[in-house]
C-alpha cells in the first residue's frame, strides 16, 4: 500500500476518533439525576463550543486525507 493512501485513510480514522470521542465527552457531561453535571442551559453551550472546534478539526483532517488520496491518485504513471 502506498504511503500517500495510508495516510490518507489515517487521517480519516482520526475523524472517526474525534467524533467518538466529542461523543464521550457529551456522554459524561450531561445533566443526570444522580450527578450534578453541568446545568441544563449550561451544557448545550459547551456542546456546541467544544463541537465546533471538532467540526474544524474534522475538516482539516478531510481536507488533508482528500489533497493525499488525490495526490496518490495522480502519482500513478
Amino acid at each position: 500500500m502506498n504511503v500517500r493512501r495510508l495516510a490518507a485513510l489515517g487521517a480519516i480514522g482520526v475523524c472517526f476518533g474525534i467524533v467518538l470521542l466529542f461523543a464521550l465527552f457529551v456522554y459524561m457531561t450531561r445533566p443526570t439525576p444522580s450527578t450534578a453535571g453541568f446545568g441544563e442551559g449550561q451544557g448545550p453551550v459547551l456542546w456546541i463550543s467544544v463541537g465546533t472546534i471538532a467540526a474544524a478539526l474534522i475538516a482539516v483532517h478531510l481536507v488533508f486525507a482528500r489533497q493525499l488520496w488525490e495526490d496518490e491518485r495522480n502519482a500513478r504513471p
